[in-house]
């Protein structure tokens, strides 16, 4: 950037606001070299500005300089001249042994009157001057491929009552100057410097829109406020934390501040929709909230990509089981299984009778007396019947047996203690539908885009909806129920829900099921340029899983005191069934086989050698 440039626009960019807190200008040698005759004004406008120029030692020789000229400032073009013309000087000197003859062959091709001439000691002059060097006023002079070299560089920190300059001949120097660098607006920041540049906003802060949070849930925003201003004095919870990690995230800084959405008695002055139309009529620049990423509010804002997840429950009363199933005995074990232990029962008694019945008395005799096998098979997972039985083989069936039924039976008393002590949550409505048929009250958290979705979505008309502020709330309203002026069921978002139910869960459950959402943004207007850098700010924040976890056990404590209950546990859901023991039944439905097939072989070849023998 040239002086003459430079000089209108700095006026301009600190008009603009762009010479306040948060940016960096810097400058290069076309400009800061010719900064002292720059007029006081534009000077004045660069507070803080940086820049990068040919470093100037402050030597005797230029301090004489200036005293014998009297003046007091010179750039550095002045002083490369005036070294220039001393190397030509001392070029001349070294050649002038020579015959300075000058040919009358003329330079000017228009064969004017006058014109230059050509000296034949030109090339010799020339090679004297490239090879001159010496200590001038700027510093040391050497030419380099007809360049002049220059060996330091220093930087400069304006300030309004005189540039302060710091050299820059090694790393040591240039950590020191940073320590002492005054940004634009006066901003001196030793640990995190400015940004470089901000979003242009007329020289204004942004103005970002903050609702008022029902009482209940001020875990996701809580804000005080300046009654007369409404600025917002302090302001905290998983929203704002949200957001002002996605700040630190942007390569640029955006001066903003806080309004409280109220009204003059101190209560939320509309809706979530008014307050994200108050965007589209220019009276905020953004909304910070729980706002939900609906497809009508996409009409007047912008959306940021979700940094939070959400959809829409419904929540009621869980039945009142005092009454006890009489038959609650069978219900460990589904039919299936009741069916495969009757079956393996009776196969165990009838292998044992088989392996027995000729060599054990008590077991021959009328067929009748098979009823004892039964009886054996049944006892003998309780007592020992060791001393009864006289084959290893019906030995080896018992203990499979006993091993089977063990194993049976440890499950079932487990099963049986559960469904005794554990309470079951069974909704007392199962849908939608149940409600609308019975003209059954709902509640919506107020000022909610719920409502819309009762009314609109699932059909409900809308006296029958009422709304509600806190988890209190919900609580009285469902324990009323809609008979005595409650409601049977509430519409949330799972955020809200899940922490309704850490505190209520023993006493209401879910009903699946969920009404999905694109979950919760920020809003901007529409077109807005920060929308695309909040939205990749929002989703390097919200792919840090060990992260967004602190955060949410910081402010909400639905994850540590209880887990939200599914509707769908029954009384089938704690039964065991046949399939669970399979593994078991097989090898016993196999060893039974195995025994039978070698006992019917054996007893087979001793009949055919009784009767060879005959």
């Amino acid at each position: 950037m040239t002086a003459s440039v430079g000089s209108k626009v700095s006026p301009i960019a600190k008009q603009a606001g762009m010479m306040s807190e948060g940016y960096v200008w810097i400058i290069t040698d076309g400009l800061s070299t010719l900064l002292d005759p720059i007029e006081k004004n534009v000077t004045d406008s660069m507070h803080g500005v940086l820049g990068l120029r040919p470093y100037v030692p402050n030597t005797k020789q230029l301090k004489e300089f200036k005293t014998r000229f009297n003046v007091s400032e010179i750039n550095i073009y002045g002083l490369w001249a005036y070294d220039t013309i001393w190397a030509l000087a001392k070029a001349v000197e070294s050649v002038s042994h020579l015959d300075l003859n000058v040919s009358a062959q003329s330079l000017c091709r228009n064969r004017e009157v006058f014109g230059l001439r050509v000296s034949e000691s030109g090339p010799q002059l020339l090679e004297k001057l490239l090879s001159t060097r010496f200590k001038g006023l700027s510093g040391e002079f050497h030419l380099i491929t007809g360049q002049l070299e220059v060996e330091k560089f220093e930087i400069i920190n304006l300030r309004k009552k005189k540039g302060e300059n710091g050299k820059a001949a090694n790393s040591s120097s240039i950590d020191e100057l940073k320590e002492r660098v005054i940004w634009p607006g006066n901003y001196h920041a030793k640990v995190a410097p400015p940004k470089g540049w901000v979003i242009p906003v007329s020289g204004k802060k942004l103005r970002i829109g903050v609702p008022l949070t029902a009482a209940g849930f001020k875990g996701f925003l809580d804000i005080k406020w300046d009654n007369k201003t409404l600025k917002v004095t302090n302001i905290t919870g998983f929203c704002y934390e949200i957001f002002a990690a996605a700040l630190e995230k942007l390569p640029f800084d955006v001066p903003h501040e806080f309004f409280a959405y109220v009204n003059d008695s101190g209560q939320s002055n509309g809706t979530y929709d008014d307050l994200l139309y108050q965007i589209k009529l220019q009276k905020y620049d953004a909304v910070v909230a729980d706002t939900t990423i609906v497809v009508n509010r996409t009409t007047f804002v912008d959306f940021t990509l979700p940094y939070f997840e959400s959809g829409v429950w419904m929540v009621v009363k869980v039945k009142d089981e005092k009454t006890k199933d009489i038959w609650i005995f069978l219900k460990p074990l589904r039919w299936d299984l009741w069916l495969t232990l009757a079956i393996a029962f009776f196969s165990t008694g009838f292998i044992v009778w088989i392996l027995e019945h000729r060599t054990n008395t008590d077991l021959k005799g009328p067929p009748h007396k098979i009823g004892k096998v039964f009886l054996f098979s049944f006892l003998t997972p309780v007592f020992a019947h060791g001393d009864r039985v006289e084959s290893n083989w019906s030995r080896f069936v018992l203990t499979i047996w006993v091993f089977v039924a063990f194993i049976v039976t440890q499950s079932y008393t487990a099963s049986l203690a559960s469904m005794l002590t554990v309470q079951r949550l069974q909704p007392l409505f199962v849908d939608v539908n149940e409600l609308r048929m019975n003209d059954c009250y709902v509640g919506y958290l107020e000022n909610s885009y719920v409502r819309e979705l009762l009314i609109g979505q699932l059909n409900f008309k809308e006296s029958r909806l009422r709304h509600y502020a806190s988890p209190e709330e919900y609580h009285h309203a469902l324990s009323k129920g809609s008979k005595n002026g409650g409601v049977d069921a509430v519409f949330d978002e799972i955020p809200y829900l899940k922490l309704f139910l850490a505190k209520y869960c023993s006493r209401y459950t879910t009903v699946r099921p969920t009404y999905k959402s694109d979950g919760w943004g920020f809003a901007f207007p529409v077109g807005s340029p920060l929308v695309p850098y909040m939205s990749r700010a929002i989703l390097n924040e919200t792919e840090d899983h060990t992260k967004m976890q602190k955060l949410e056990l910081k402010y909400f404590s639905y994850r540590s005191k209880c887990q939200v209950s599914s509707s769908t546990s029954s009384a089938d859901s704690h039964s065991l069934n046949a399939l669970s023991f399979a593994g078991l039944f097989i090898i016993m439905g196999l060893t039974f086989f195995l025994l039978c097939l070698i006992f019917l072989v054996k007893y087979g070849y001793i009949r055919t050698c009784s009767l060879a023998s005959l």
